[in-house]
Order: structure tokens, then sequence, then C-alpha cells
């Protein structure tokens, strides 16, 4: 308990430094160049992010894929962040694979190249070779990674919490983001959690896709054993198309024709999508090896989606009818995944995401449009906006399931081949038999529970409960949930325990600064005064939260 005290009381002291100078920096930038730079926040969170390393990093990665919670320019600019670490010694991973493992590396591995060949903020790869000749890629986690992950998500919880309790961040929930972030971050941390993964999606693939085996006998949570695949990254093959060095191309993978590529990566991603629902989350072209067979193989399992079986149907019905041009129906299908906030005006919502859908189509069915105007990425960055001003807000898995779409896309666009993906996936889902894999026919329940949610329709198209059975209508469930405005004594009541609760971890924060200057040493004194600053300006906010209360009607 101390210990964990002492990890988060310095993680989020250095936390406040940084805070606290990259939005001093951030208001002198908007003193000299005014509120012409639009990108200017979301720099600013990059450079903090990158001050204060992997967490935030992984913060910020996640934020940019959030185009539903920030402007484009800020997601844009965060999709920049990179984390520059060194590997980490070998001496270092003999130590932890012999713990990990329970005894020596010799008896596990005939051998183990000192060198890693990939290396990442989590974790870095190395070759070997185990006792029984299999070729593994060995991936182990850096240490202390998980300590430190954990001790930042504590802390930015606190701090979300306390900004949520002071009305700060406008209609986005802070909490909910840091709970997201949470989920999505400590999951590349369980390497049981990824290989348990790789291994479900390797027996629900095709045969012309490849899952490493994992090697489940030298497998713990920080290290993952699995078979080493041999092949070319889809990344340098991408490079080679763009150069026109097409020779080169041909050279690598003798014989496979870039477009056999392309559909089968397509087919692939697809399949775990649309069929199966768990994902490979991050299909990058460097996560992606081709043999000389046109095998496509794919790697680091980190990060993945899940998507549920009522959410897959709606999908499918969505797309299907995107792809036919019967716009007004495919948002009947769309509007069923997402979650309307309380200020959210849905017959101006409705127009814009359907002019949205509109402009898209139209460009991705005209020969001569350019190709950025084809890619799926900006249309569903401009519905992601649409959605932000609106305060619409869509599950974490399918902002995953969007963006692994529009990764398909634009490496489809990379190679030397003509690809419309809006296109390939309606074709797809036809020939595939997803209706009848997913259960999507028109049955005699399926039409009453439809002609049920329309009707209901008709009747309103702003009442919170309505529009909640309308939903579970269509998708055959008859549940519904109903929530009551908490009365004027019970949200007083409330924030009696809210500034409560903040004063006590102010008064927490006093002695618990006081006590480290004692005990911490010279040293730590810096860290034990901005524990302090925090505490005061906790106490401080609990009074202006209590005024605040105070004046406002009830």
């Amino acid at each position: 308990m101390k210990y964990i005290f002492t990890s988060d009381a310095h993680r989020i002291a250095l936390l406040i430094w940084n805070l606290t100078r990259s939005v001093f920096q951030h208001f002198l930038q908007r003193i000299v160049n005014g509120d012409q730079d639009k990108a200017a926040f979301g720099r600013t969170l990059r450079l903090f992010a990158e001050r204060m390393g992997v967490t935030y990093v992984k913060l910020g990665q996640y934020l940019a894929l959030r185009y539903d919670l920030l402007s484009a320019e800020s997601c844009d600019e965060l999709s920049k962040l990179m984390c520059d670490v060194p590997s980490v010694s070998f001496e270092v991973v003999r130590e932890l694979v012999e713990t990990e493992l329970g005894g020596p590396i010799e008896s596990f591995y005939q051998q183990f190249e000192r060198t890693p060949i990939a290396a990442a903020s989590i974790a870095q790869v190395h070759k070997a070779v185990a006792r029984d000749g299999m070729v593994l890629a060995v991936k182990l986690q850096r240490p202390g990674i998980e300590r430190d992950l954990r001790s930042d998500l504590r802390n930015l919880h606190r701090v979300a919490s306390i900004a949520a309790w002071l009305g700060i961040g406008g209609g986005m929930s802070l909490v909910q983001v840091i709970q997201e972030l949470s989920t999505f971050t400590l999951r590349e941390v369980d390497f049981l959690l990824e290989a348990r993964t790789a291994d479900t999606v390797r027996r629900e693939s095709p045969p012309f896709v490849k899952i490493p085996r994992i090697r489940w006998d030298m497998t713990t949570s920080r290290v993952m054993s699995m078979e080493f695949i041999v092949g070319v990254s889809l990344l340098e093959l991408c490079q080679l198309s763009e150069s026109s060095n097409a020779p080169a191309f041909e050279a690598f993978v003798p014989g496979v024709e870039p477009k056999v590529i392309a559909t089968r990566l397509v087919q692939a991603c697809l399949t775990q999508q649309y069929i199966t629902g768990n994902f490979h989350g991050d299909p990058h072209p460097a996560n992606i090896l081709i043999s000389a067979d046109g095998t496509i193989s794919f790697i680091d399992f980190g990060i993945f989606g899940e998507i549920t079986l009522p959410e897959r149907r709606l999908l499918v019905q969505y797309v299907s009818n995107l792809a036919m041009g019967r716009l007004a129906k495919a948002f009947h299908y769309y509007e069923e995944l997402l979650s309307y906030g309380k200020d959210t005006d849905i017959t101006v919502f409705r127009s814009e995401t359907i002019a949205a859908q509109k402009r898209w189509f139209t460009a991705s069915s005209n020969p001569k449009c350019r190709i950025e105007e084809k890619l799926g990425a900006k249309s569903q960055i401009e519905l992601m906006s649409i959605m932000r001003r609106h305060h619409v807000r869509i599950n974490p898995n399918q902002v995953l399931f969007w963006r692994t779409q529009a990764v398909l896309d634009a490496t489809a666009h990379r190679l030397p081949i003509d690809f419309d993906m809006l296109k390939v996936v309606a074709e797809f889902l036809q020939s595939a038999g997803v209706e009848k894999a997913l259960g999507t026919g028109t049955s005699d329940n399926k039409r009453l529970a439809i002609g049920l949610s329309e009707t209901l329709r008709m009747l309103t198209n702003s009442t919170p409960i309505i529009n909640e059975l309308s939903r579970n209508l269509a998708l055959g469930s008859f549940s519904m949930r109903v929530e009551g405005r908490p009365s004027r004594v019970s949200r007083l009541r409330r924030n009696l325990v809210n500034t409560a609760l903040a004063r006590t971890i102010a008064g927490v924060g006093f002695i618990a600064s006081a006590g480290a200057l004692l005990t911490l040493g010279l040293e730590n004194v810096l860290i034990s005064l901005l524990v302090l600053i925090m505490a005061c300006l906790v106490w401080v906010g609990s009074w202006w939260r209590t005024i605040q209360s105070g004046s406002r009607p009830s």
C-alpha cells in the first residue's frame, strides 16, 4: 500500500507539473496567435502526452480515433504521437523470462537472440528456438510498465472525477473516456488475453489466413511465445508500390497478384468483423505479413475488438442499404448503434448525417473523383464530427470497427490496383451468405418487430423512453430501461457527499504531503510540495463548487 501511494504521488506530481507547463504554453500561444491555429489544442495535448510517457501516449492515440469527441484538427495532431523508447538489455530480458517461466532460459529455448527484432512502448520481440526445434517469436513486457500504467490510470480517473464534479469537460464524460482508455490499454499488458484472442481468431479464420500458434507451455501474462511466421511485411510492399518499383514487388511475392493480396486481406478482416465478431483492431500494414503463396498473416493482437451479434446484424443492414444508395433506410439501422445526448436535435442530426453519407456515396460511385474523396476514412471522420457537434456517442468497439475498415481502405489504395471498398464490402455481404450466418432474414417475428419499431418512430422522435423501446424492438428484445429524475433532496444529498469526499481527499493530501516531506528526503521535496498544491486546489475547488451549487436554481 505504501509503495502504491509513493508511486501514485510521484506520477501525479509529474502530471501536475507537465499539465501546468502545457496549459501555460497553450494560453501563451493563444495570446500570440489568437484563435487562428485550429490545431493548437491538439498540439498541446500531443506535447503533453509525449512528456508524460507511455500511458499518456496511449491516451492520445486513443483520442486520435475519437472524432466524435475532439475536433478533426486535434485528432490529426494526436495521430502523430510516437513513443521513442530504447530496447531493454538482454540481462533484464533473461531475468524476466526466468522469473516468469520458472527456470533457466536455456531449459526452455536452445537459442534466444540477444537483439530484439521489434521494440515498442509496451513490449519487445525476440526470435528464439524452442528445445523441440520450433522457431518462435517471444514477446516480452517491459519491466515496470504495468505498474506505471495502473498508477497513471488511477490518477487520471481521480482527475477526471474531480473535473466532472466541477463541471469541466462540457458535453464529454471525462470519467467515461478514462474508463474506456483503461479497458483498452490494460488489455495490451495482459499477454494471456492476447494469446487467447489470437487462438480464437485462428480457429475462426478462412484457409488463406494464418495466425501464429501460441506455445502455452512458454506463455504467461508477461511473456508470450508464439510461432515465428516467415513473410514480407505488407508495409514494405505498399512502399514499393508507391515508388512504382514493380520488379522489386514481384521479386518479394513472385506469382502473387496485388489484387489477390488486397482481396484476401479485406475478406479476412470482413470475416472477423461481420461473421465471427472477434477482429484484429490494428490491421496496419506493419502488422500484416504476406507469404510466398499469398497467405495473409496477422500478428500482434494487443489491440482487438468485439462486436456482438445484434450489432453485427445492424451493421450488415446498414452497409447493405448504404451500398445500394438507400440512405434513409441505412440511417435507420445506423441510428440503432448510437446513443443520443439529452441536448441532441435528432431531426437536424439525421439530416446532416444523411447528407454526409450521400456525398460519400456519390463520390465513391464516380470514377472521376479523386481517391481522397472516395476513402471511407474521410466519410467516417465527417460523420463523427457531426456526432460530436450533436452530443451523440458511439460504442468504443464500433469506433475500432470503423477505424479498421478505414485502415483497410487506405491500405488497399496503396497497392497498384483499382479498389472500391464499398463495392467489395457489398459483394462480400452477398457472397459470404452473411444473412444466413447471422440470422438476419425477414421472418414473421422480425417483420413484426420492425413494424412496431416504425410505428413508435412515427409517434415520437424525441422521447427517450419510447426511443429506447423502439431500439429494443428492432433488436428483438422487449426490455426497457426507465430512469427517473432525482429529487431536489437527493441532489442536495449527492452534493453534500461529493463536497465531503473532495474535502476528505484534500485532507489526505495535506497529511500525505506533510508525511512525505518528513520521510521521503530532501530530493523528493518538489514532489511533496506539488502534492500539497494539488490538495489546496481540490480544497478551493470544493468551496467553489459549494458556492456555485448554492447559487444555482433548483
